[in-house]
């Protein structure tokens, strides 16, 4: 189970939208089991400050509501269970970075996933047009994220420097021949592929389940 924990500031509102989001898109893809979500302040914080109509919205359009998430303070044993802890803009990285110590390898800000993005932080809420250019953000960045543990087979430490540089796999440059098995919980061949993505996939595999045994 890979162990992701999301930290914002204090009376930060995006913090139940990224992590509704996140875990209705998992769910999509038949992952939910394979994550633990949290989110967490680097401040004091109760669930009450939370609620605004555009957030309940959201949260209402996902089946969750704002009582479901529980933000408490960020705790130094964070540093130690979680595998990743994103942070939401460049001060709370800082901050996360900070306190980490040997762990700081495990935070990241959640624009890194992109490299047109890295290093930027979320947009904040504020007026609709606003809050629309977050949730877009956010279903644009997490949807990378998802892929990214997706193409490393679901595990616990990735190399994300390494993942952004490193050229995609022949057979996912060409997604018309690929599709995700819900059950198998890896990429899946269509029959119409052509040879040259049939190689490409099977390699990926073959080294994937080398490296298992």
């Amino acid at each position: 189970m890979i162990k992701i924990l999301y930290v914002d500031y204090k009376y930060s509102n995006r913090l139940p939208l990224i992590v509704g989001l996140f875990k209705s898109m998992i769910e999509k893809e038949n992952l939910s089991e394979d994550f633990w979500i949290q989110a967490k302040s680097t401040s004091s914080i109760g669930t009450q400050d939370l609620s605004t109509d555009f957030i309940t919205d959201q949260l209402h359009q996902m089946h969750m509501k704002i009582s479901d998430f529980e933000i408490s303070k960020i705790m130094q044993d964070d540093f130690r269970i979680f595998d990743f802890i994103i942070a939401m803009d460049q001060h709370q990285f800082k901050l996360v970075k900070k306190q980490a110590g040997i762990y700081r390898d495990k935070i990241y800000m959640l624009t890194d996933i992109d490299l047109k993005t890295k290093g930027q932080s979320a947009v904040d809420l504020g007026n609709d047009e606003q809050n629309q250019k977050l949730v877009k953000m956010l279903n644009h960045l997490l949807h990378l994220w998802v892929e990214m543990f997706k193409e490393n087979k679901l595990l616990h430490f990735i190399d994300l420097e390494d993942y952004l540089i490193k050229e995609k796999p022949y057979f996912l440059q060409n997604p018309q021949y690929v599709y995700w098995d819900l059950e198998e919980k890896r990429f899946q061949i269509r029959e119409s592929a052509p040879d040259d993505v049939i190689d490409s996939y099977e390699a990926f595999y073959e080294v994937e389940e080398q490296n298992e045994n």
